[in-house]
């Protein structure tokens, strides 16, 4: 049996998987390590209804599957969304003693949930359990920052810190320093701050990213002088940390230090990327400058080789309408390769508002209204058709 499991796995591993239903059919013996790598297979190479077709062969034949098997199921119902799929797998797992002690299947619960949208019922999950690892502790806080949650996050985050001896990963140390900026939180993200200087990091690549973060925290929540000193005393600088500084001062009114530092960006060789641009056009569009603005556009696509994408698009309608180009800025419109969303028209009867211009404010508006009731109605439809299928 160990042989014809090790077969399975190769077969996966290398991408043959024309004749392995075949060959699995052939064997006469069939335990549950060898379902479980079929279903484990399938599910890793994205194969998530063959996955679940063996796992639903697997119960008829009467072979009870074990944890790993069940994670397996759960990662194919988390790329599905299928939660209630989910939700019977859960009942399937209580009935038969399965989920009682595995921390690795309880995690793969909390994940799946999150991942559907059920965030309460992940959080339930976790909550009850005795006994909680590094992955679990992860794959729960990230949940609420993809979930939205942002007090449950920063709650958990402190659990994580003060109740256990794990250590959160520098991913979840960045997403708890984001949302503290995004909702201007100094307090806990100083406190965030206070736990990497205390801790030892594991690379250095982690540092960077913790440090990128707590820039980015610091500018959003008010903070700017300790962005700067801390940006200042960074020596392995990325492409990143040099963006989230020009994004900083251009996000308080330091239009003309935004565009400087992009210059010494340069001279030390770093390349900029898709979003610098962003924090470079934003940067214009705060200090109403217009001509620079113009070439950083132009610069982008002829010397940087860079597509611009909607953001940039916006950005352009924004530098035009603060400064108060609104024919400027509705010609810009007019020529974009892609069809403009509603937030384009919107930033540019935010504009019209204020220059009171209203036959173009009129047009705007009008265009919006079209967009954001097509994008309603599409909303609908998905909605309908992800409910169907739970």
């Amino acid at each position: 049996m160990v042989v014809s499991t090790s077969l399975v796995e190769m077969y996966f591993k290398y991408g043959n998987l024309s004749g392995l239903v075949y060959l699995f059919d052939e064997i006469s013996e069939r335990d549950v390590v060898l379902w479980t790598a079929m279903v484990t297979g399938f599910s890793q190479n994205g194969l998530v209804y063959e996955a679940l077709e063996f796992f639903a062969r697997m119960v008829r034949e009467g072979i009870r599957p074990n944890g790993i098997t069940l994670s397996s199921v759960l990662s194919a119902c988390s790329k599905l969304m299928v939660v209630n799929l989910g939700k019977s797998v859960h009942g399937f797992s209580i009935r038969n003693d399965v989920f009682k002690d595995d921390v690795v299947l309880k995690t793969a619960f909390v994940d799946m949930y999150a991942k559907c949208r059920n965030l309460d019922y992940g959080i339930r999950i976790f909550d009850g359990m005795k006994e909680k690892s590094s992955v679990s502790w992860n794959v729960i806080i990230t949940g609420c920052a993809n979930n939205g949650s942002n007090d449950d996050m920063l709650q958990l985050f402190k659990e994580m810190i003060w109740s256990s001896r794990e250590r959160p990963k520098s991913s979840i140390l960045a997403s708890v320093l984001q949302v503290c900026g995004g909702t201007t939180d100094l307090l806990h993200g100083r406190e965030v701050h206070g736990h990497i200087v205390r801790r030892s990091c594991s690379s250095i690549s982690d540092t960077l990213l913790e440090n990128n973060a707590l820039i980015d925290m610091y500018a959003k929540s008010g903070d700017f002088d300790s962005a700067v000193t801390l940006f200042k005393s960074v020596t392995n600088k990325n492409v990143v940390t040099w963006t989230t500084m020009i994004m900083g001062y251009g996000m308080h009114g330091l239009s003309r230090e935004a565009l400087q530092l992009f210059d010494e960006m340069t001279k030390f060789g770093i390349r900029p990327d898709s979003i610098t641009f962003i924090a470079l056009l934003s940067a214009c569009s705060h200090g109403k400058l217009v001509e620079e603005g113009k070439k950083f556009y132009l610069s982008m696509q002829r010397d940087y080789n860079i597509d611009p994408e909607m953001k940039h698009f916006g950005c352009m309608v924004d530098l035009y309408g603060r400064a108060g180009l609104l024919e400027e800025a509705h010609n810009f419109i007019e020529s974009m390769p892609v069809e403009p969303t509603e937030f384009i028209w919107a930033a540019l009867l935010s504009s019209c508002r204020i220059y009171k211009n209203l036959d173009l404010g009129e047009k705007a508006a009008i265009e919006a209204l079209i967009l954001n009731q097509h994008t309603l109605v599409t909303n609908i439809r998905r909605f309908r058709t992800t409910e169907g299928s739970e």
